[in-house]
């Protein structure tokens, strides 16, 4: 939205949806600050009206995305999803630590 200058998300069947592949880029190859100032307009440019509750779809690991979601949103709950195998595994194991840690410090007054 120009005047606004937010990010006015997709609706369907009143769930509301934003994704950087929407951008016309297709994939990108972003390190670092890069990936931290995206997942930050993402965030709080997006005008997503009143919601019970955000969804947000990440890759696997505990790396800049996973972090700086933290820092800027009020996270309350994790729903961490795998496959059976053993690397997907420990990569969940790794995400479990890294939220449990996170959420009394940086991540939101749960």
């Amino acid at each position: 939205n120009p005047e606004s200058k937010s990010i006015l998300p997709t609706e369907y069947l009143g769930v509301k949806l934003v994704s950087f592949g929407f951008a016309g880029q297709g994939r990108a190859i972003m390190r670092g600050p890069m990936v931290s100032g995206v997942i930050n307009q993402l965030l709080t440019t997006t005008d997503w009206g009143e919601l019970d509750y955000l969804v947000i779809d990440m890759p696997p690991g505990t790396g800049d995305i996973h972090l700086t979601l933290c820092q800027v949103a009020p996270l309350t709950a994790a729903v961490i999803v795998t496959t059976p195998q053993k690397l997907a595994f420990i990569d969940v194991a790794k995400g479990v630590r890294m939220f449990s840690k996170l959420k009394g410090s940086m991540c939101c007054s749960c």
